[in-house]
């Protein structure tokens, strides 16, 4: 069983992975915005400027923009996969077993932090998240 447990929790865990690259690809994003906006402000502001040169920005600028899109398109994928797995953890019966699990692996909270905002002591928590853990294998151990 402590096998299975593992496996639940490097699954739930990948929720924080999902999180860094969400916020790399929104970094990705904003830097291309900046530099496709200072191309766009160079073609705008010229004042004699030649065509291919013209043209060669243009260029760029849809490069930029088609792999905006691309990485738009990734965000999008991971966040539809954080939010099912939110949805799986979301599915555990037990109210505070749920919450557990929540804090701990979306939220990132430490079991003292969590012990605290539930007003549990810090067996109850642990007992919770084990008995979360348990019931999310049950529900979901073909995803794991």
């Amino acid at each position: 069983m402590k096998k299975s447990h593992e496996k639940a929790k490097r699954y739930l865990r990948s929720i924080k992975k999902l999180n860094g690259n969400i916020n790399n690809e929104l970094l990705e994003m904003a830097r291309l915005r900046a530099l496709a906006e200072k191309i766009n402000s160079h073609i705008s502001d010229a004042k004699v400027q030649s065509s291919n040169s013209k043209s060669r920005l243009e260029d760029t600028v849809i490069k930029l923009n088609e792999q905006e899109k691309k990485v738009s398109k990734a965000v999008d994928i991971l966040m539809e996969r954080q939010e099912f797995i939110m949805s799986q953890i979301d599915g555990i019966e037990d109210d505070d077993c749920r919450k557990v699990l929540r804090m701990y692996f979306i939220e990132d909270a430490r079991f003292v932090d969590i012990q605290k905002h539930m007003s549990m002591s810090e067996s109850a928590v642990f007992r919770c998240y084990e008995k979360g853990l348990r019931e999310f294998e049950k529900k979901y151990w073909d995803y794991l």
